[in-house]
């Protein structure tokens, strides 16, 4: 496991992620799977009780995916906060990966987009130059599902959490 996270880490950081989310046969374009809106179902999630406590999982959030300007994606990120208010975060990348700009990212903690294909790819989360955990994102082929899989050291081992969200 420690094999493929420093595997994933270092093909984010030397953005070996070149293959663009809508190519197809070099030059055309097909939709996006992500685009559109996703809202969580926590009920088909599965997340460790560890996870949970340290990073609790409002059940009504969405995410909404959109292409923007400059070949780039847009997700912005809506839910609950700890007062029981709305709260939005707004992330972007380029389409074929790379650096995600948001309001998180500082020098010593920032996020990184590998594509893999249509449909499937990974963020892996720097700090302080090391890899601190990993998400991988994929949309089934019906494009009805798409599964978040995060895992990284909660309370000092390690944690996974599976997301499943809807359209």
């Amino acid at each position: 496991m420690k094999q493929f996270q420093l595997f994933v880490a270092l093909i984010a950081v030397l953005g070996a992620g070149s293959v663009g989310w809508g190519a197809q046969n070099g030059s055309a374009r097909r939709p996006d799977p992500f685009v559109g809106t996703w809202k969580l179902n926590i009920a088909r999630s599965k997340i460790d009780p560890a996870t949970l406590r340290a990073y609790p999982v409002p059940d009504n959030q969405t995410e909404v995916y959109r292409a923007v300007a400059g070949e780039r994606m847009e997700m912005v990120w809506t839910r609950p906060g700890d007062t029981g208010a709305i709260s939005t975060s707004t992330f972007r990348w380029p389409l074929q990966g790379g650096k995600v700009e948001d309001e998180f990212t500082t020098p010593a903690f920032f996020s990184v987009t590998t594509v893999i294909g249509p449909g499937d790819f990974y963020v892996t989360y720097i700090q302080d130059g090391k890899q601190a955990n990993f998400m991988h994102k994929v949309v089934s082929p019906d494009g009805k599902t798409m599964t978040i899989t995060q895992s990284g050291v909660v309370e000092g081992r390690p944690a996974t959490r599976v997301l499943i969200w809807e359209r």
